[in-house]
């Protein structure tokens, strides 16, 4: 059976968003001085960055679980396919720590597996849930076998274009508030009792092995 070649128009358009989060170390400078007085000066430095990888890794959770709801996507793996955790560092003043999380990708297509897409030929258009809100594109199709919805660009039959839905990255974007917030909370009720806990048992630990 002979196939017809679909024409399709792209969107190769990419954003990137990146959010960090940076604890300094003045608040902490007390236990790290005692790390270092009894001979554990890499004390701060482990805590450090195990504060920061567990709120790295809950910053990732919560900015999913954000994003779903703001996207209104079905597949969580597909909101975290462009998403980087960036690894526990000192911060480029050196007064302390940072890590973070970066998103970098291209708008989501309209799919029945991504936003639920629906279409038959009795259909003005095709019916989806992006931005988790039902709504109808116009003019839009599916054709079988395919994954996306498409539209054609003129009254032509061809070419037709992908019908485009959210971008993760510029999600976050417009929501910056709402990711600033998540990290702050994340370094203040996460991080930091993290990298406190941890001090104190370095210097618990020290003191026992060089029997202070």
């Amino acid at each position: 059976m002979a196939r017809k070649k679909i024409n399709r128009i792209g969107s190769s358009d990419r954003h990137s968003f990146g959010v960090g989060m940076e604890i300094d170390t003045k608040g902490l400078m007390r236990l790290g001085k005692a790390l270092h007085r009894i001979g554990d000066g890499h004390g701060v430095e482990r805590a450090m960055k195990a504060g920061l990888s567990e709120g790295s890794r809950k910053l990732k959770t919560r900015t999913k679980i954000m994003l779903q709801g703001i996207t209104g996507i079905k597949l969580q793996r597909r909101i975290t396919r462009g998403m980087r955790q960036i690894p526990a560092r000192r911060s480029s003043d050196g007064q302390g720590w940072e890590a973070g999380l970066r998103v970098f990708d291209r708008h989501t297509r309209i799919t029945a597996a991504y936003y639920g897409a629906k279409w038959n030929r009795s259909m003005p258009g095709v019916t989806h849930q992006a931005w988790g809100r039902r709504q109808m594109a116009d003019g839009a199709f599916m054709i079988p076998g395919k994954a996306p919805a498409f539209k054609r660009t003129s009254a032509a039959r061809f070419p037709v274009r992908v019908l485009w839905g959210p971008s993760m990255a510029r999600e976050m974007d417009r929501n910056s508030d709402k990711v600033g917030h998540i990290s702050r909370r994340i370094v203040k009720h996460h991080v930091l009792p993290t990298a406190r806990r941890l001090m104190k048992v370095a210097i618990i630990e020290a003191k026992q092995r060089y029997r202070l």
